[in-house]
């Protein structure tokens, strides 16, 4: 029994399959369809870019991976998606007499009044 590569694109990183039935090709083995020898001859002499592959030596090569891409560009999110800790407001010295948060140009602790109240 064989899996058959087909090869548009030597420079993917992952292998491309052909499904069952000649139904279109796919990335995922689980999917891939599995062809006798006399199949996979026929196919080679229509493709003769494509590899036929012994699918005991396919299957022993294989693992499952996700690529972290497609995990975080997903709709679904993680079961236990704990937010990040928020952090502290950020406190700003202000002017006693009118409220206004001291500016870069403020003098402190030089001075308790902010430069308009001067």
């Amino acid at each position: 029994m064989f899996y058959i590569q087909h090869r548009p694109d030597l420079h993917a990183s992952h292998a491309l399959w052909w499904r069952p039935k000649k139904a279109g090709f796919t990335y995922n083995l689980d999917d891939a369809g599995i062809y006798s020898e006399s199949e996979a001859l026929l196919i080679f002499k229509k493709n003769r870019h494509d590899f036929a592959w012994e699918a005991s030596h396919v299957r022993s090569l294989a693992n499952e991976c996700v690529e972290l891409n497609s995990l975080e560009q997903s709709d679904v999110r993680p079961l236990l998606d704990i937010p990040a800790p928020k952090k502290r407001p950020t406190v700003c010295p202000r002017c006693p007499q009118c409220g206004r948060v001291y500016s870069p140009r403020d003098k402190i602790p030089s001075t308790i009044l902010c430069m308009v109240c001067r």
